[in-house]
């Protein structure tokens, strides 16, 4: 798997990038039209840009899905999920490991 690919690459573990690789976009069964309204039945922040492309907004529900539905509780996991297509600052190994920028992701 990619993910296991860019751990050794980063120094970083190669378990956690795993997890964070099956589970990135667990939340990809739920259509675009339906993400806004889903993630705010589960109390999710939502940012103007994530209701201008709900597309992005599946990042965060694949957090809340991996956290409570499958019991991941390691935040360097939960963080990698959370910001692999956005990204945030680079304080964790792990973050990086999900992100694909190749990705053919649609915005409708």
């Amino acid at each position: 798997m990619m993910s296991e690919k860019l751990a050794e690459q980063f120094d970083s573990d190669k378990v956690a990038a795993f997890n964070a690789g099956l589970l990135h976009d667990i939340s990809g069964i739920i259509p675009n039209s339906k993400r806004i309204s889903f993630a705010e039945d589960l109390g999710i922040t939502i940012l103007p840009e994530e209701r201008m492309f709900p597309m992005i907004i599946h990042q965060k529900i694949s957090r809340v899905i991996a956290n409570e539905v499958f019991n991941i509780d390691n935040q360097q996991i939960l963080s990698a999920i959370e910001c692999h297509t956005t990204l945030k600052g680079m304080g964790s190994n792990t973050i990086p490991l999900t992100y694909n920028p190749t990705s053919d992701y649609s915005i409708n």
